[in-house]
């Protein structure tokens, strides 16, 4: 007698038994990732897994003899229909295909067809075992068109592609979509808010007598231009733009950032500051300045884990043909220095070469993009300088931007524009343009208190209908973003065609509010919200003064007022001129 258990009957008889019984067999198709039909040759379902009603949307017994082309709909049919044909013909058939049904869209699906046959070896239709690889196949292409973007953007600067625009590619990428979009949408009402707020306060100045109430204000006053600074910073984060250059000394900016580098670093790390005595001016983006710094800043941290020291300098320096023969494109001559050194691990020769390729880091998954110092190498080569990387493994590494000294004239102010005063006007009239209420209130009392007469318009509409009449106006003050599908630049070109000799000046609170609109009219400029008084003074001043058609406002000159006190405005009130 054999003993072994594979020749006993009795074990094999309770299985099958078991699968027999009836729902075990069902049990155990939908355990498997098979979605499993059984067709007749009439193209009718015979049997579907639950697995694969569930993928079509339906209950098994919604489906199980029905028509094929019912359930999936003709389309779909239509994309299988030369593999049923080939199966139907006794041969086994395997392919990939996305099908449509009916109720669920498009799947795409790896299929297997075996005919299926009677005791007569006859073919009587097909049993399909499917596997559904649509959200695989969905990763696949996402995969794909990153390599292929990846793949585009490499071959584009192998082609020889200027570097400073794959800096500004490279640059663009690292900007943050999702908050450009929310500082987008909100920016405009919030700069609202600053130029009520400040508005206000500067009106009510004049009217307090105590010298501690004055103090107060005035806190407040900066405390908006604060709030005002950190919105524009926020919204350069989100967007691509053209460097807006701005004669400035690098020592202020340092010390503006370093108040928010100590929360940044943490407290293992300690910062020391070196800023160089009487420190040349140089000519930058003041944004790009403050970005620059805080990518520098940040790298310098995460390679000082376990903390450390960071030391921020400035100092003025001539480099001869020599000093900078090394540097692509750098020129000799006199520069500003800002050079940023950390205790860290330091780098490699090999890791130093390529630090400011794009896309290069040497930081864990998740911790980096290596965006960072190619977009500090792409500013400083922009603003007419370059920048330099000495490191080395176990001691750290030194960051240094050259920023090009500013040329004297650059800095100059105009002979007409004095810093002692803000210019007034002489009774000259202004129509205000502006839908907000509190903004058009306060806009209006400004214009009062810097001697102007005042007409006041809700939407642009509004304002052509006053234009057309005989009220001298000389200026139109007019917000860009207006309701009534007509905006502030409908105005200008109805201005220019209308009325040659009125000037017109425009204010947004938008970032990029100028767009391209700009090229329309020679010498437009926008004055960005929130504004002060003084900005306000010497910007109509502009506008008034400028030749032809036009709203001029030269930048340098509004940050010029900025930093001026306001003038104690003469007697107001709030009962603006209206046409009769």
């Amino acid at each position: 007698m054999n003993d072994s258990p594979f020749m006993e009957s009795s074990p094999m008889i309770t299985l099958n038994n078991t699968l027999n019984k009836e729902g075990e067999l069902e049990k155990i198709l939908n355990c498997t990732p098979f979605l499993l039909t059984r067709c007749s040759r009439d193209l009718r379902y015979l049997y579907v897994s639950k697995a694969y009603a569930t993928m079509i949307g339906r209950a098994p017994d919604q489906v199980a003899g029905e028509p094929i082309v019912e359930i999936m709909g003709p389309q779909g049919f239509e994309t299988i229909r030369p593999y049923v044909e080939t199966v139907l013909r006794g041969q086994l058939v395997e392919y990939e295909a996305e099908v449509h049904f009916a109720d669920v869209g498009l799947r795409h699906l790896h299929v297997s067809y075996v005919p299926d046959r009677d005791e007569r070896n006859q073919v009587i239709g097909w049993i399909a075992s499917i596997i559904d690889i649509t959200e695989r196949k969905k990763s696949e292409r996402d995969q794909e068109r990153l390599e292929k973007l990846v793949i585009e953007q490499t071959e584009e600067l192998e082609q020889g592609r200027e570097r400073e625009e794959a800096q500004i590619a490279v640059a663009q990428t690292q900007k943050m979509e999702a908050i450009g979009q929310l500082t987008a949408g909100i920016a405009h009402d919030f700069n609202n808010l600053l130029t009520v707020v400040s508005g206000h306060i500067e009106l009510a100045m004049p009217c307090i007598e105590d010298e501690r109430a004055r103090h107060s204000v005035q806190k407040a006053v900066e405390a908006v231009e604060t709030m005002a600074g950190l919105n524009r910073k926020l919204l350069s984060f989100a967007r691509q733009r053209e460097l807006a250059s701005a004669v400035l000394v690098l020592n202020d900016r340092i010390s503006e950032v370093t108040k928010l580098l100590k929360g940044t670093i943490g407290k293992q790390i300690a910062l020391t500051t070196k800023l160089g005595a009487d420190l040349w001016q140089t000519h930058a983006d003041p944004v790009e300045v403050d970005n620059a710094l805080l990518n520098i800043v940040l790298n310098a941290r995460d390679a000082m884990q376990g903390g450390g020291t960071l030391s921020i300098e400035t100092r003025n320096v001539t480099l001869n043909a020599a000093a900078v023969a090394r540097e692509q494109d750098a020129q000799p001559g006199e520069y500003v220095r800002l050079s940023v050194t950390d205790t860290g691990h330091g780098m490699s020769p090999e890791v130093t070469r390529r630090a400011v390729e794009p896309f290069f880091t040497t930081k864990e998954i998740g911790r980096g993009t290596g965006l960072g110092l190619s977009i500090v190498y792409g500013f400083a080569r922009q603003s007419g300088g370059f920048l330099t990387i000495e490191s080395e493994v176990g001691k750290g590494t030194t960051v240094c931007i050259f920023l090009p000294r500013a040329a004297l004239e650059t800095a100059a102010i105009s002979p007409s524009r004095t810093e002692d005063h803000v210019p007034m006007g002489d009774g000259e009239m202004i129509l205000v343009v502006e839908d907000n209420d509190d903004v058009r209130e306060v806009t209006l009392g400004r214009l009062e208190s810097l001697g102007y007469a005042v007409l006041a318009a809700r939407s642009s509409l509004e304002a052509v209908e006053i234009l057309k009449g005989d009220a001298p106006v000389v200026l139109v003050f007019s917000d860009i973003m207006m309701p009534g599908g007509m905006t502030g630049y409908d105005i200008a070109r109805w201005a220019q065609t209308k009325r040659p000799d009125l000037k017109v000046l425009l204010t947004s609170g938008y970032n990029e509010a100028a767009g391209n609109e700009t090229e329309e009219f020679d010498g437009l400029k926008v004055l960005r919200k929130p504004y002060n008084l003084a900005r306000l003074g010497y910007a109509i001043r502009e506008a008034l003064a400028c030749r032809g058609h036009c709203g001029d406002l030269a930048d340098e000159f509004s940050r010029r007022a900025a930093k001026l006190p306001s003038p104690r405005p003469a007697a107001f009130n709030f009962k603006h001129q209206r046409p009769t």
